[in-house]
């Protein structure tokens, strides 16, 4: 009886905490398949853009209330999640990610990865580099350090997408996964299919320390679930490892 108490008070605590939070995403479809439509309070969605054509281009977006531009110097958030694509030079992000850090210096910022083409995921996490913008880890750890060196009194996470489907090509290639081929978590060669979305969107919420969403994707299978989200718990350990520098 005391357990259940225990667990229904921290689940009122968690509902509390996430319906008070106000989250702002910026990016593009890959962070349209996170779902924020479920976590955020407004959203800066531009497909096939990077931060830069999104921060020159303040009215690309016709999909929300507010555009970035609008949202981060009239309303205070308490994250910012933004999402880097290709195109850009590490300097870019950078100078594009400190401007909207200025105008909510009291928010926490998260880098939402994204993730590569299907047949790319394995290529780009071994063969990255630190020049242009790609998904590997030593685009992402040079940016998130280079960003917490600029502002230490700001709190920088990391959302490991393409960490997380690396380990699941890894797992697959030993066969301990319930996937034959990365290409069932995709819609087409980008996109995640509602498998995937599972994976993104529960992913993100474990990034914004919010609870799993239990009612959503009720036809994806129970053990293909619990999959997932030891692969969201083993993305983040992963992440730390690379991300968190003493």
């Amino acid at each position: 009886m005391l357990i259940r108490i225990l667990f229904i008070t921290i689940s009122l605590f968690s509902d509390v905490y996430a319906s008070s939070l106000k989250v702002y995403t910026i990016g593009n479809s890959l962070t349209g398949d996170t779902i924020p439509g479920k976590y955020a309070s407004g959203w800066h969605i531009c497909g096939g853009h990077n931060l830069k054509k999104i921060h020159n281009n303040p009215d690309c977006s016709k999909n929300n209330k507010l555009t970035w531009k609008e949202a981060l110097t009239e309303k205070k958030y308490n994250i910012i999640t933004v999402q880097p694509y290709y195109g850009t030079r590490l300097s870019e992000d950078i100078e594009v990610i400190s401007d909207w850090v200025k105008l909510q210096s009291s928010a926490i910022f998260v880098i939402h990865s994204g993730w590569p083409a299907v047949n790319k995921v394995h290529s780009s996490y071994i063969k990255g580099n630190i020049f242009r913008m790609n998904h590997s880890p030593f685009y992402f750890s040079k940016l998130v350090n280079k960003l917490k060196f600029k502002f230490p009194e700001i709190e920088f996470r990391i959302n490991p997408a393409f960490i997380a489907l690396e380990l699941i090509h890894n797992d697959i290639q030993n066969k301990q996964s319930p996937f034959k081929s990365l290409v069932e978590l995709y819609r087409d060669n980008l996109h995640m299919n509602n498998v995937g979305k599972y994976l993104m969107h529960n992913l993100t919420l474990h990034t914004l320390q919010l609870p799993k969403a239990p009612k959503m994707f009720s036809k994806i299978p129970k053990h293909t679930k619990n999959y997932l989200d030891s692969i969201i718990i083993r993305a983040s350990i992963e992440s730390d490892k690379i991300f968190i520098k003493p």
